[in-house]
């Protein structure tokens, strides 16, 4: 079995690279909680959508932490990319919520909220 096939759609943290980070914020995240969109065409890597602030972004595997039992709601994501494209005023909760394969919905646990720390 190939370990870069990934489940699509499956919650990932992002590492953020140091040279995006501001110096000043040094307890900042250093990983963002994404949506694992697809495999990009152009580079290698995978495409991911960022839930807080819906940008799209492309990372290799050694910088990216899969989480693969869990999902995103896609109410949440819906309402997120209608914001950010269509100017929807939805206003999204402080927490992403998430849900496991089961579809049993639910707020992404704790240890998910933060890793690369």
């Amino acid at each position: 079995m190939r370990d870069d096939l990934r489940a699509w759609d499956c919650l990932a943290h992002v590492r953020v690279p140091p040279e995006w980070r501001q110096k000043k914020e040094k307890l900042e995240p250093r990983a963002k909680l994404s949506l694992l969109l697809g495999y990009s065409e152009t580079t290698l890597g995978y495409k991911f959508l960022d839930l807080k602030t819906a940008q799209v972004v492309t990372a290799r595997g050694g910088n990216v932490r899969f989480h693969e039992e869990f999902t995103c709601d896609g109410i949440y994501v819906k309402q997120l990319l209608e914001n950010a494209f269509l100017h929807g005023d939805h206003k999204l909760p402080e927490t992403v919520p998430g849900s496991t394969h089961q579809d049993q919905y639910g707020h992404v646990p704790a240890q998910l909220e933060c890793c690369f720390c």
